[in-house]
């Protein structure tokens, strides 16, 4: 009878030889048992079925990146790299290239119009009714360091009363007494039955500006006046324009000539 030792170490000497005479894959073989393998992880989806035709489903793919649209029309364009920086908006805008230059700071104010005009206006106050109305201006002369000139420029404002026109019957004779132009000379010429006219006529409280090339102040002005039977006076002022105002003419508004009984009168004009 076999002790139970004995009986146990046969048993495993029986196994030992059983695992010694199994044979062992082969270390370089590629292609190990199927069952030695570790399981693959599966698709999840379905197995497409054989019979259905439909074709098999394409593997997850990245979407399509969206075509260029161009430049955001919401956007301004870039700035143009050969235009330079953009303008400062605390700057003001640029300034316009017909405007010339700007003013330089350090040159002080600008120049202002100079005193070229000189304004005659009518202070007769009651119309005799013999001839034309108010003063009958035949020219003025200015006579600045030795050269006398005339004015340029008429600027006409015609007063009340009768002052000839062209179609006007007598005593008018048909010749026109209010035309500006024509004292647009020294006077020289100065005769009550000319035609064309060597005077105008400005009428009741009428007036008439007229240009010189040059700024009167530091000139003698002499004004030549057809005297008729009754005086006409009339006041001279110095002026940047044709129209009286105290901050445009000389002596504050105040005239530099006056001529209280009518005729021929002269005023030296003062510098501002």
């Amino acid at each position: 009878m076999r002790s139970p030792l004995i009986t146990s170490t046969l048993a495993a000497l029986l196994t030992a030889c059983a695992v010694a005479q199994s044979p062992l894959p082969d270390a370089g073989d590629p292609d190990p048992p199927r069952d030695m393998l570790p399981p693959l992880d599966r698709d999840p989806r379905p197995d497409p079925d054989p019979d259905s035709g439909a074709p098999d489903p394409e593997p997850d793919a990245a979407p399509d990146p969206e075509p260029d649209s161009g430049p955001d029309p919401d956007m301004a364009p870039p700035p143009d790299p050969d235009m330079g920086p953009p303008p400062d908006p605390d700057m003001g805008p640029p300034p316009d290239p017909d405007m010339g230059p700007p003013p330089d700071p350090d040159m002080g104010p600008p120049p202002e119009d100079p005193y070229t005009w000189l304004i005659i206006v009518d202070d007769t106050q009651v119309d005799s009714n013999a001839g034309t109305a108010g003063i009958d201006l035949c020219g003025v002369a200015a006579d600045c360091d030795g050269v006398v000139e005339p004015a340029v420029q008429a600027d006409y404002i015609q007063g009340d009363g009768l002052v000839c026109g062209p179609a006007d019957p007598d005593p008018c004779s048909g010749t026109a007494r209010d035309d500006p132009s024509a004292a647009l000379d020294i006077g020289a010429a100065c005769e009550a039955g000319s035609s064309p006219s060597d005077y105008v006529s400005l009428g009741l409280s009428g007036q008439i500006g007229l240009r010189f090339e040059r700024p009167l102040p530091g000139c003698t002005v002499t004004v030549f006046e057809f005297a008729g039977r009754d005086d006409e006076p009339y006041d001279a002022y110095v002026c940047r324009g044709p129209i009286l105002s105290a901050e445009d003419c000389l002596l504050d508004g105040e005239p530099v000539l006056r001529a209280r009984l009518g005729g021929d009168a002269s005023a030296d004009i003062p510098q501002p």
